[in-house]
């Protein structure tokens, strides 16, 4: 499929042209290869991201497995961290429960905090205009 507008070679997934930005028409050349995707909004994205994070907005773009890790890394930190508590309510080592709770705390905090300050920067890129895609490849309006 080709644009109308600028003659690139489009890939048949995308409701606006990459090269010149205009609207792809379908005509009869064309119709084999069009898939309809609703249109995503840039600021909408981009406050999911900033407000919410940990893969939300990437899943609202249609980008499934970036906004799978960013759900489930901290996800799985935060488990791993309840069960170590749970191990360590039944010690009474007090180095035991250094490394079995203090140690996992912190290493779970940077991991959060590091995960949601990935969406953050993000979310400020999607809104400033450096993100113009969703996971099918077409225009954030």
């Amino acid at each position: 499929m080709y644009c109308k507008h600028c003659g690139i070679r489009l890939d048949g997934k995308r409701l606006y042209c990459p090269e010149c930005g205009k609207r792809i028409e379908v005509d009869d050349e064309n119709c084999g290869s069009y898939f309809y995707h609703k249109p995503k909004y840039r600021i909408v994205a981009g406050l999911l991201a900033i407000l919410f994070g940990f893969g939300i907005y990437s899943l609202y773009l249609k980008k499934i497995k970036k906004g799978m890790i960013q759900l489930f890394v901290p996800s799985i930190a935060i488990v791993l961290l309840a069960v170590m508590m749970f191990i360590c309510n039944h010690i009474e080592n007090i180095k035991i429960i250094i490394f079995g709770f203090f140690i996992p705390l912190f290493i779970t905090m940077v991991v959060v905090a590091v995960m949601h300050l990935w969406c953050i920067i993000e979310g400020i890129l999607i809104l400033i205009g450096w993100v113009n895609e969703d996971g099918h490849g077409n225009r954030l309006l």
